[in-house]
């Protein structure tokens, strides 16, 4: 999930985000594409 914000919020500060979008991605999808390679089945 990634949220679209005009800036960072400070410490503490609670913000709206101004969009949404979802993609494949992160720690999870890197490890799986990994172990596909060494031919574990996997699936994300």
């Amino acid at each position: 999930m990634i949220l679209k914000v005009k800036r960072l919020p400070y410490e503490g500060e609670t913000m709206a985000a101004e969009g949404v979008s979802m993609a494949a991605g992160g720690k999870g999808s890197n490890q799986a594409a990994q172990a596909a390679k060494l031919g574990i089945p996997t699936h994300v």
